[in-house]
């Protein structure tokens, strides 16, 4: 393949006993178009899907997902799920971070030896809104017996321990 960027590139073979092959185009496309969900929780754990085209390259430590653009803060990659979806689990929001809180930042792509995606909407934000919690838990100090949890934001719940 002559060339390393998206779009058309042009594929020719060389053959040493009878020289090279008339050139054919290949298209490489990769880009960004959606995430869900668009918020999620400071403490991270947040699982995003993302859909787009040219995830399935084979080999998922290829791809970067970063949240902000040089902010140091990577979605982890859970699944290539196909060509078109992954999914990755972000990390909690760390003290100081260089993201804000209820802030919107860009998603962003990233596949070795070619340019960051972003798309125009692709946007997530760590929101304490998000952030499940437990306000109250009674009794708070016991042997056996029934314990009651005061919560707020468990919608969805899929583990407790």
């Amino acid at each position: 393949v002559i060339g390393s960027q998206l779009g058309s590139q042009k594929v020719v073979a060389s053959i040493a006993s009878k020289g090279q092959s008339e050139a054919s185009i290949f298209t490489f496309d990769f880009g960004l178009t959606g995430v869900q969900p668009a918020t999620g929780s400071i403490l991270g754990g947040t699982i995003l899907t993302l859909t787009g085209t040219g995830f399935d390259i084979g080999d998922k430590s290829e791809l970067l997902v970063t949240i902000g653009e040089n902010t140091g803060i990577n979605c982890d990659i859970q699944q290539i799920v196909s060509n078109t979806e992954m999914t990755c689990r972000t990390p909690p929001l760390a003290a100081g971070a260089s993201v804000a809180k209820d802030t919107d930042v860009e998603i962003i792509v990233h596949l070795r030896a070619v340019l960051p995606t972003v798309c125009a909407g692709c946007l997530f934000q760590y929101s304490e809104g998000s952030t499940p919690e437990f306000s109250a838990v009674t009794p708070t100090e016991g042997g056996y017996g029934a314990i009651q949890f005061t919560t707020s934001g468990f919608t969805g719940l899929t583990s407790a321990q």
